[in-house]
């Protein structure tokens, strides 16, 4: 046991400081061969860990650099595992310290006012269990949330050195407090719940500055998704405008053969005119178009596309959020029957005013089970733009004053745009 004891006493530090690095980079991309490196960056990390031994024990500098020589020698794991930007690497070994840290001041509050036990291989179980239900915190508050294979990036560089500051801080004092407490245990507490409080700011305000530079790019792509939708408005607008002139004039012209040709043959012609001889009506431009647009594609699909929509409600939105919000709702309908039988094919939209507000119903069926968070479908896709049409929609609407809802009920999925009424 005094030998395990011996053992524990010399690497624990190093070990939970490697565990919570490793959980904090879960979802971040990794070198190839990364086994290798990481085994290799292990080994260092350990070699540092136990030649810091043989400084002073009673210095509080030499004790302050012996962890952060170890903290350091943690990189080589660190660099040696992830293939990440430089301010992800920093991220990553100051989030897993801050885990490690707030789990071992829990751990030093335990063993000075619950357990008084004293090298026994319960302390090291209990150690690792409070690292184990720290760690699992942190990645079900915060890592999971992250976008795998991505590298962390942040808004403001200066806070996170601040940030970084206030840790290496924190850790100075409570060495510094422990050491110099003359063993009374209620200093110690004090002193751990300080340390505790001061990681928790510290993770709180860089996975905040985090979440800031996910948010802020997040709306980079909304904006140029919005400016595209403007742009292919116009161009469907001219494309639409070329082919019901086209199919018009072609209507005269076959019209004119009538007795020349078979009469079958000019029915075939007119079926295949129809398909692009769209023609809705809802009293708002943006709203004809698109519909007009989708419609083919909808028809190219086996989807029956229906639409009693009083779009003179809607003249009040700029057109190019019509067209954004609206063929964002029928692509999304779209791709989710397409593996649905012909009969269930099929996508309406309706309207109604309800005390002064003007709501309109998206609907369809679906095969799919659809994952809700925060009220938003999540989307199982993976490239870029995949996610971003539901969020454009919300803010679409919220730009109104307004607000969408998504839900399902049985196989049936409804989207609801809900608009105040403009007077």
């Amino acid at each position: 046991m005094e030998t395990l004891w011996n053992l524990y006493v010399m690497f624990s530090f190093v070990i939970t400081l490697l565990i919570s690095e490793s959980v904090i980079g879960l979802r971040l991309p990794k070198r190839k061969h990364f086994w290798c490196f990481g085994i290799l960056g292990i080994a260092f990390a350990f070699l540092v860990s136990y030649l810091v031994q043989f400084f002073p024990q009673r210095d509080l500098f030499v004790l302050v650099m012996k962890y952060f020589l170890i903290f350091l020698a943690s990189y080589a794991f660190i660099f040696g595992v992830y293939k990440v930007n430089p301010m992800s690497y920093i991220i990553v070994g100051s989030l897993g310290y801050c885990v490690q840290h707030i789990s071992y001041q829990i751990y030093s509050i335990l063993t000075h006012s619950v357990i008084r036990e004293t090298r026994s291989w319960y302390m090291i179980l209990l150690l690792f269990g409070i690292l184990a239900i720290v760690n699992a915190a942190m990645y079900f508050i915060a890592i999971r949330r992250m976008r795998k294979n991505r590298d962390i990036e942040v808004n403001n560089h200066v806070q996170i050195y601040l940030s970084l500051l206030s840790v290496v801080i924190t850790v100075g004092i409570s060495l510094g407090g422990i050491l110099f407490s003359h063993e009374d245990d209620r200093e110690i507490i004090i002193i751990c719940l300080f340390s505790i409080l001061s990681c928790v700011l510290a993770i709180a305000l860089q996975l905040a500055l985090i979440k800031f530079k996910e948010d802020e790019h997040e709306m980079d792509i909304l904006k140029h998704m919005v400016h595209a939708a403007k742009t292919q408005m116009y161009l469907s607008k001219e494309n639409i405008d070329i082919i019901n002139i086209k199919c018009h004039d072609l209507r005269h012209q076959i019209h004119s053969l009538r007795g020349q040709i078979n009469e079958g043959e000019i029915k075939a012609i007119d079926k295949a005119i129809d398909l692009y001889d769209n023609d809705f009506k809802t009293k708002n431009d943006a709203l004809d178009i698109v519909l007009t647009e989708k419609s083919l594609l909808c028809k190219n699909e086996n989807i029956r596309l229906t639409c009693l929509v009083d779009g003179s409600k809607l003249n009040f939105m700029c057109p190019s959020d019509i067209y954004s919000f609206f063929g964002n709702a029928i692509d999304n309908a779209r791709e989710a029957m397409s593996n649905l039988p012909i009969e269930y094919r099929s996508l309406s939209l309706s309207s109604e005013v309800q005390d002064d507000i003007f709501v309109i119903r998206i609907e369809n069926y679906t095969d799919r089970q659809v994952v809700f968070v925060n009220g938003m479908p999540q989307t199982t896709k993976t490239p870029t733009y995949h996610g971003f049409g539901t969020k454009s929609m919300k803010i679409i609407a919220e730009k109104y004053n307004g607000a969408v809802s998504f839900e399902t009920k049985g196989k049936l999925f409804l989207v609801k745009l809900l608009l105040p009424l403009q007077r």
